[in-house]
């Protein structure tokens, strides 16, 4: 038996081999599938990190092999864990996909319209959108002060100094984004009148329901729920083959919004080095 969620493994070989050696194959899949990590992060392990932990488990059967516990030992023939490149290849979106991302987002709570508007077009991460501030949006000068950044320590989460010194940075956004903003800070006042001393004035752009910052986490999860609605739904709609498959959303992380803003800039000619200032980069060779 293996303790597939504390990664605890306390071996007991039960049945015959063929079972032993299925349970193992069971195991290796789990690894890279959804809701698998500890961490509360979306998705499966990476093909490393599943990797590392099934090579640890592989030492310990071949260790019971030595001993004449068992055998052989199951892992060589199940091999590594391996990613279907079909999913984990597609890092962004195209221009075209882009566009019905924000087309169908539409009838979303407004926070997370915004924060999957600034994500697309300004290409911030994670940690730099849950840190934002009302105080780092200039709405006169139409641009983002990018200056912090929330980072996941035991405990819990807290604010720190972006991911290196080039990640401080001012970047402009379009009026459309600026008007999802304002939008948002009118909803977060109308909040604070209707909670009263529930609300707490923190002063962050994303927030949980009484104002205290959002957590680090809520965008990956409402971004992956969003996604498998979304597709689901298109499916079973009524619209042709061709429109369904025009309309559909490859399966992206929330990351990969920050990939797709990078890559539509270049592929609007936008020189790499305005790309790479844009998206914190210390060289434009992790850009390209």
């Amino acid at each position: 038996m293996i303790d597939y969620d504390k990664y605890q493994f306390h071996i007991k070989v039960i049945g015959s081999k063929e079972e032993f050696i299925k349970h193992i194959e069971e195991f290796k899949n789990r690894l890279l599938s959804d809701g698998i990590r500890e961490d509360g992060k979306p998705g499966g392990y990476s093909a490393g990190g599943a990797t590392k932990i099934f090579a640890t488990l592989s030492s310990m059967l071949g260790t019971a092999v030595r001993w004449d516990l068992i055998d052989s030992n199951p892992c060589v023939k199940a091999g590594a864990p391996k990613q279907d490149r079909s999913s984990c290849d597609i890092k962004s979106w195209t221009l075209e996909q882009a566009n019905y991302f924000l087309e169908s987002i539409q009838g979303e709570e407004l926070q997370y319209r915004a924060i999957a508007y600034l994500a697309l077009i300004s290409g911030m991460r994670s940690g730099e959108l849950s840190a934002l501030t009302w105080k780092d949006i200039d709405f006169k000068k139409a641009t983002v002060d990018i200056n912090k950044s929330t980072s996941m320590v035991k405990g819990g989460q807290i604010i720190t100094l972006p991911k290196n010194a080039s990640s401080i940075r001012v970047i402009s956004v379009p009026g459309e984004v600026l008007q999802v903003l304002k939008q948002l800070q009118l909803e977060q006042k109308e909040k604070r009148l209707q909670l009263g001393t529930k609300w707490q004035d923190t002063g962050f752009v994303f927030t949980q329901w009484n104002g205290l910052q959002i957590n680090y986490y809520t965008p990956s999860h409402w971004f992956r729920k969003y996604l498998q609605t979304y597709n689901a739904n298109l499916e079973a709609s009524d619209l042709s083959h061709e429109e369904k498959e025009k309309r559909f959303l490859p399966n992206i992380t929330f990351h990969g919004l920050r990939h797709t803003s990078a890559t539509l800039l270049i592929s609007q000619h936008v020189d790499v080095r305005t790309v790479s200032n844009r998206l914190g980069h210390a060289q434009t060779s992790t850009t390209m």
